[in-house]
C-alpha cells in the first residue's frame, strides 16, 4: 500500500460493527482532512435534548443510598442528555517522552546480561520501543483526538470528541520520576482505543484535555468510598479461603504426623495471604469514587494510579454484587461502549 501510495478508511458508527470502509483509495489524506473538515463544521447531535433538574434528581438518589428516604426515580423529572460545552479553541501534539520510555528499559539491561538467553527479547523490545517512539504522534484537534504512527506502516486512529465515552488518565512510579503520565481515550463502537503513552504532564494538562470532553471543574455532591473490612474481604473470597484454611489445616496435620518440612509450606501461604490483606486494605482504602453534577470521578491504585471521567450520559448500565452473609458488596459500572476492559 505504501509502494502505490493506496489507503484503507475506516468511518466507525455508534455500536459494533457499524462501519464504513474505503478500501484501497487513492488520495487517502485527502479524503481524511475532507471528512475532519465536515466534522468541525457540523454541529454535534449529541446533548441535544433538554436537562430536567439534574441536581434534585441526584440529590434525591443520594438520600436513597444513605437511608434516608425512599425515591421513586420514575416520579422525578424527566431527565435528557444535558448539552455539553466542549472546548474547541485548544489544540496541541505530543510525542512520547525520550527518557520515560527507554530509561526504564536500560536499567533492566545489566539483568539481562546475567540472564543471556533474555538479551534477544530484550533487544527487540527495546528496537520496538525506539521506533515507536520515533513514529508515533499524538494531536488534539479542535473537534477531535488522533493517534498517528508512521514506520513500515502508517496508521491513523482519530475519535470525534463528542463520541469519547471515557478518559482515563494513567501514572505509576515511574511516571512520577518523569514527570509523565499516559491517556486512554473510550469511544462508543470502536474496536480500539487511543492512548497517548508517556507524554510530559504539562501543566494544566488534564483540565485542558477534559475540557474537550465538556468536563470541567465542579463541587463534589456526593462521595463514595470503599469500607475495607478484613471480614468482608473473607466474605467476598469465601470459596478461597475456605481452600486456603483446609489446605493449611490439612498441612498442619501433615506436619504433625510426618515432618516439619510442611512448616515451610505453611509460612509461605499464610505471609503470601497476609500481604494480600495488606494489599487490599491499602488498595481499597485509597480507591474514591466522586459524584459531580454532570459526571463520575474514579480514582484507584497505590503504585498505578488510574483517573477515571466519565458523564454520566455515557453510563450503559451498573450492577452491584452483595457478598454472602455480609452487608458489604462491590458496584460496577459499564461504560457505552463494545469493549469489555471498559468497565
Amino acid at each position: 500500500d505504501k509502494v502505490f501510495w493506496l489507503f484503507d478508511i475506516k468511518i466507525s458508527c455508534q455500536g459494533s460493527k457499524q462501519e464504513i470502509h474505503f478500501k484501497n483509495m487513492i488520495n487517502g489524506p485527502t479524503l481524511k482532512d475532507n471528512i475532519d473538515k465536515l466534522i468541525n463544521s457540523t454541529k454535534s447531535l449529541v446533548g441535544t435534548g433538554k436537562l430536567e433538574n439534574n441536581q434534585e434528581l441526584l440529590n434525591n438518589v443520594v438520600k436513597e443510598i444513605q437511608g434516608e428516604k425512599q425515591v421513586n426515580i420514575n416520579n422525578n423529572p424527566a431527565y435528557n442528555a444535558k448539552p455539553l460545552n466542549l472546548d474547541t479553541q485548544f489544540t496541541a501534539e505530543y510525542q512520547m517522552d525520550g527518557k520515560r520510555t527507554i530509561v526504564p528499559l536500560l536499567i533492566l539491561l545489566p539483568v539481562c546480561l546475567i540472564l543471556f538467553p533474555l538479551l534477544t527479547i530484550y533487544i527487540i523490545l527495546l528496537v520496538t520501543q525506539i521506533i515507536k517512539l520515533n513514529a508515533t504522534k499524538y494531536f488534539v484537534k479542535n473537534k477531535n483526538m488522533e493517534q498517528q504512527y508512521n514506520f513500515l506502516s502508517k496508521k491513523n486512529v482519530e475519535f470525534s470528541n463528542d463520541k469519547i465515552t471515557a478518559i482515563i488518565f494513567k501514572e505509576n512510579f515511574i511516571d512520577i520520576c518523569f514527570n509523565t503520565c499516559s491517556i486512554h481515550f473510550w469511544s462508543i463502537g470502536s474496536s480500539e482505543n487511543i492512548v497517548f503513552s508517556n507524554i510530559k504532564k504539562t501543566e494544566n494538562l488534564y483540565e485542558s484535555l477534559l475540557s474537550k470532553l465538556g468536563i470541567i471543574s465542579q463541587e463534589s455532591m456526593y462521595q463514595l468510598d470503599s469500607q475495607f473490612k478484613i471480614s468482608d474481604f473473607f466474605k467476598s473470597t469465601i470459596f478461597i479461603t475456605i481452600f486456603v484454611i483446609l489446605l493449611l489445616i490439612s498441612l498442619a496435620f501433615a506436619t504433625i504426623l510426618f515432618s516439619l518440612f510442611f512448616i515451610i509450606p505453611i509460612a509461605i501461604i499464610s505471609i503470601i495471604y497476609i500481604l494480600i490483606i495488606i494489599y487490599k486494605s491499602i488498595f481499597y482504602n485509597k480507591s474514591k469514587l466522586t459524584f459531580f453534577n454532570d459526571y463520575i470521578y474514579f480514582i484507584n491504585g497505590i503504585f498505578f494510579k488510574e483517573k477515571y471521567y466519565v458523564i454520566y450520559d455515557n453510563i450503559k448500565d451498573k450492577s452491584t454484587t452483595k457478598f454472602p452473609i455480609s452487608k458489604s458488596g462491590s458496584i460496577k459500572f459499564n461504560i457505552a461502549g463494545e469493549h469489555v476492559i471498559q468497565q
